[in-house]
């Protein structure tokens, strides 16, 4: 029998030499154990494929499974967390993230409203600094909301930040965890067949 992860490491060299792409793909070993505890070790994944069609392609050549993966920052091995018969979308994200995050909207019938809120605290103590941070706020809002174009979305992580994601990814990290869409193959593949 060969070894399973050599071979399998210089196909995905070869393959990646003959799509012309950069060398994104990468080869992870899979634990069943909890907390990451090397607990059945032997099973691996391919993941890093630029899209869904890539990673299509490179089942239909080299066979295995496509399932969603989830690794901590810090941590050595995968968990598997079920098939995967699409890519992550922006709502995947959205939902990953929580309650303190949502899509970025323009919503002029919002900003009326919240300018006429600051409007009245401003007239009880004179500071201009909501409604200018306001101001620029929204600005920077509908200033990413038109570079975003059709691919694209804007997140608001609300109070924090904003971030433009694609609609649809092979991968995402939020807080400690990094999900990624990955080929499966079980430690029991034979490749010399």
């Amino acid at each position: 029998m060969i070894d399973n992860l050599d071979f399998l490491e210089k196909q995905i060299i070869d393959y990646v030499d003959s799509q012309g792409r950069q060398p994104s793909l990468q080869v992870g070993a899979i634990t069943y154990g909890t907390n990451n505890y090397p607990k059945g070790l032997g099973d691996y994944v391919v993941y890093g494929f630029d899209d869904f069609k890539q990673l299509e392609e490179f089942i239909e050549k080299f066979g295995g499974e496509a399932y969603h993966l989830r690794k901590r920052d810090g941590w050595q091995f995968w968990e598997k967390r079920g098939w995967a018969n699409e890519p992550y979308t922006s709502d995947d994200y959205v939902n990953a993230c929580g309650d303190n995050t949502r899509f970025a909207d323009f919503d002029t019938d919002f900003i009326s409203e919240r300018l006429h809120e600051l409007a009245d605290d401003f007239a009880g103590d004179g500071d201009f600094g909501p409604i200018e941070l306001f101001i620029k706020e929204q600005q920077e809002i509908k200033e990413l909301l038109d570079d975003a174009g059709t691919d694209m979305d804007v997140i608001e992580h609300i109070g924090a930040s904003f971030e433009t994601i694609p609609n649809e990814m092979m991968d995402y990290h939020y807080d400690v965890w990094q999900y990624a869409i990955g080929v499966f193959y079980s430690k029991d593949v034979d490749f010399s067949e």
